[in-house]
């Protein structure tokens, strides 16, 4: 089992604290992508650290003010996230996995409409294949197995 610690929420780490968490024995870090021209700096800073990285687009309910991000922004982030992490080496030995969404159960717009995040998925998923042939890519989970969860 690897240990891996939810960290930067979309602003770098910085190499202290990724050193300090590669001293405690964390394989990596799971670090918000929230925006594509940061994307470079935050896999940048885990590539340097020797870390690994589960890249997560479009959390943060997925939206603002109440507004899901349509799918094609997500993808697009998603592509940026890819080539920023193919640029960084990431994609190299598996150190980098792409997390589309998060918790689509309770994010705006997305929690009544399951197959708008199934689209966002699909349409991320081919935009970075475009960049990388083995970037593994996974959906975001949902927040709890209950019945609305599971539907």
């Amino acid at each position: 089992m690897k240990l891996y610690i939810n960290a930067g929420f979309g602003e770098p780490i910085g190499a202290e604290m990724l050193g300090a968490l590669k001293q405690r024995r964390f394989a990596g870090v799971r670090q918000d992508v929230r925006d594509a021209a940061l994307a470079p700096a935050l896999c940048r800073e885990i590539a340097d650290s020797g870390l690994q990285a589960i890249l997560l687009v479009g959390g943060g309910k997925m939206g603002k003010e109440g507004k899901g991000t349509p799918p094609n922004e997500i993808a697009a982030l998603a592509e940026a996230t890819a080539r920023a992490a193919h640029d960084a080496g990431l994609f190299e030995a598996g150190r980098a996995v792409i997390e589309i969404g998060n918790e689509p159960d309770i994010a705006y717009t997305y929690d009544r409409r399951p197959e708008l995040f199934a689209e966002a998925v699909r349409m991320s998923e081919a935009r970075i294949r475009a960049v990388s042939a083995v970037a593994l890519v996974v959906t975001g989970g949902v927040m709890t197995t209950n019945r609305h969860g599971l539907d």
